[in-house]
């Protein structure tokens, strides 16, 4: 679903450390539908910067992770994420959380 729904319709930002690319969002409309980084960079800040841009360009975002993947989950709830539902995978059968992110009543994340 990636490579053939998600990424042609996305909107794509990269994140670049040293005039390489170290990590990337996508969204399709408030969803966020993909935002990687090199694990080499996890914790330096890339994820945040997307992120940061990603809150001064939507009013809401949602998104579903793995409920196995915790260092996600814990990235996306100190970013304002917070858990809504969850459900099972069609694709992996794996549990995996619905997060949603709204921007304040203030304007700010």
């Amino acid at each position: 679903d990636m490579l053939e729904q998600y990424l042609p319709a996305a909107t794509v930002f990269a994140a670049e450390s040293a005039g390489r690319v170290v990590g990337f969002s996508a969204t399709c409309g408030d969803t966020l539908a993909a935002l990687f980084c090199l694990p080499s960079c996890w914790g330096r800040g890339a994820g945040s910067a997307l992120l940061r841009h990603l809150f001064t360009r939507h009013d809401r975002l949602e998104l579903a992770v793995y409920a196995k993947n915790t260092r996600a989950l814990a990235f996306y709830v100190k970013h304002g994420f917070e858990c809504c539902s969850g459900r099972i995978c069609a694709h992996t059968g794996e549990k995996e959380w619905l997060m949603l992110w709204k921007k304040d009543a203030s304007g700010s994340a």
